[in-house]
């Protein structure tokens, strides 16, 4: 029995080393360099994301080595000086073809965000770059404030481009390494948003009539009131009139009788407005042409009706006072 136990404990201690001895698949040390230069990566602290399940970070980029499990492929590497704003080197890698020695492509950090004519954030508007690619899928579109960012974007002459339905915009700029850039993409034109009016679809009539009653009893409260002719209106109005025609002389009614339509016109038009005014006042009053109405001035003043005084640029016309009947 005894040797039986002492069996089974020694099977399980096998089983457990070859477990524990799976979890481990292997290290590797890496030597990385720049893609560009081919010479080692100093002054930078590196980081190693295997299989996005493990983070290794290493005080400098010259003694690199990361553990990994069995069955992991993919390795991010990533080397940033802390003196500069952005991420400077960035490149992903299979763990199957992966060497030991790694070239990583210098990397710049980019933070934008896209706005209206009107200066408004617009959210959902739809991205394209023009750009060296580090391995990593550009953001398609905006987020809810407006915004995108790309954390290692490869370095030269970068191109972006944004659209919202028929809005678009663009920006041109030029990546060096280890730069973080900070954009603003201006749209073509302004985009309005129509939002959905809050509460109840039956809730809008009821608002709207009650909006339409106040409207309406405002209206009949401080509407304009034409005024009423009073009696004492009239009779005042008559007693003017009898007035003027007191003050025609009987050589005035004579006179007036033996005129045209036209001279009787002018006549009576002076008349209401004391004997005397400008003849451009008339030609507005009685819409008489100014070629018309300086023949009729000439014939009255032949029959001695009216007389012409001129005063400066204007002319007044006067009725005499042998019309009047005051000679």
């Amino acid at each position: 029995m005894l040797i039986m136990k002492l069996y089974l404990m020694a099977l399980i201690c096998v089983f457990l080393v070859i477990c524990s001895g799976s979890v481990i698949a292997d290290s590797m040390e890496l030597t990385v360099k720049d893609l560009n230069t081919n010479e080692l990566i100093s002054d930078a602290v590196c980081y190693v994301h295997v299989a996005d399940k493990t983070t290794a970070v290493f005080p400098d980029c010259e003694s690199v080595e990361f553990e990994y499990e069995e069955g992991d492929r993919d390795v991010e590497v990533i080397a940033d000086n802390p003196a500069t704003p952005g991420i400077d080197y960035f490149a992903c890698f299979d763990l199957i073809t992966m060497d030991n020695i790694v070239y990583l492509p210098p990397t710049a950090t980019l933070k934008g965000i896209v706005k209206d004519k009107l200066d408004n954030v617009v959210k959902n508007a739809d991205l394209k770059f023009e750009c060296s690619r580090a391995c990593i899928d550009f953001p398609s579109m905006t987020d809810k404030f407006g915004s995108f960012s790309v954390n290692a974007l490869g370095t030269g002459h970068c191109k972006i481009y944004a659209n919202y339905k028929d809005a678009m915009g663009f920006v041109s700029l030029d990546l060096e390494k280890g730069d973080l850039k900070d954009i603003e993409i201006e749209l073509d034109k302004t985009v309005l948003e129509i939002k959905e009016p809050k509460g109840s679809i039956y809730e809008w009539p009821i608002i709207i009539a009650i909006i339409l009653v106040v409207a309406g009893m405002l209206f009949m409260k401080y509407r304009p009131r034409k005024k009423k002719a009073t009696k004492s209106a009239e009779v005042k109005k008559e007693a003017r009139r009898e007035e003027r025609a007191e003050k025609r002389s009987k050589r005035s009614e004579d006179i007036i009788q033996t005129l045209n339509k036209k001279e009787k016109q002018v006549v009576e038009f002076l008349m209401a407005n004391n004997n005397q005014i400008h003849q451009a006042k008339i030609r507005h009053g009685l819409g008489i042409p100014r070629t018309s109405l300086a023949r009729l001035v000439e014939s009255l003043q032949r029959k001695k009706i009216v007389s012409v005084q001129k005063e400066g640029k204007a002319v007044r016309i006067k009725l005499t006072e042998w019309f009047l009947g005051k000679k």
